[in-house]
């Protein structure tokens, strides 16, 4: 399904699924997709995949409804395993994991294509996935992911507050929480 999701985007996998039900489609998801991520092992495979459920995560309309949270939740996590536990040979296999016609042409590196993507959505969402990421990715996970954000100047979840004169001040804000 990586492939497929790749090649043709997740509006043509939603619309080939939602032809049976939205239902249907969710269903697979956390029944099959998301539970099937854990085992990855192969860089080819954590490749794709986390470019696949970047994707669905931020880009699919079926996985931007508040329902999701949890789906979507559960699947980042996985992801910030593989990734974390996966970074150096990522980094170092991503332009040549891919042989004969590469399907990720346009993503040049996947852990700032993860990051950008959270990063670009953001604004239109602004507390769904700064909750989900609170919830679901334990405290090592989310330092890690501010540590990607900062390596690629990617800014998310402004939060407004009150400095010593009273002025209303824009501050950003990768988590809620400290690290």
């Amino acid at each position: 399904m990586s492939i497929f999701l790749v090649f043709h985007g997740t509006d043509q996998l939603v619309d080939y699924v939602d032809s049976v039900t939205l239902v249907a489609f969710i269903a697979f998801l956390t029944d099959c997709w998301a539970p099937s991520l854990k085992l990855i092992t192969e860089t080819n495979e954590i490749i794709l995949t986390t470019a696949a459920s970047t994707s669905l995560i931020f880009k699919s309309q079926a996985l931007l409804d508040r329902s999701t949270d949890k789906l979507c939740g559960e699947m980042l996590d996985v992801i910030f395993q593989l990734v974390s536990n996966n970074e150096q040979l990522l980094s170092q296999s991503f332009a040549a994991a891919m042989t004969g016609k590469d399907p990720l042409t346009d993503i040049k590196d996947l852990l700032h294509s993860l990051c950008n993507s959270l990063s670009m959505v953001s604004p239109q969402y602004t507390t769904r996935y700064k909750e989900i990421i609170d919830k679901y990715l334990c405290q090592d996970k989310r330092a890690y992911l501010s540590k990607l954000c900062a390596r690629y100047n990617c800014e998310f979840f402004k939060e407004e507050g009150v400095n010593g004169d009273g002025e209303t001040t824009e501050q950003l804000s990768y988590f809620s929480h400290s690290y």
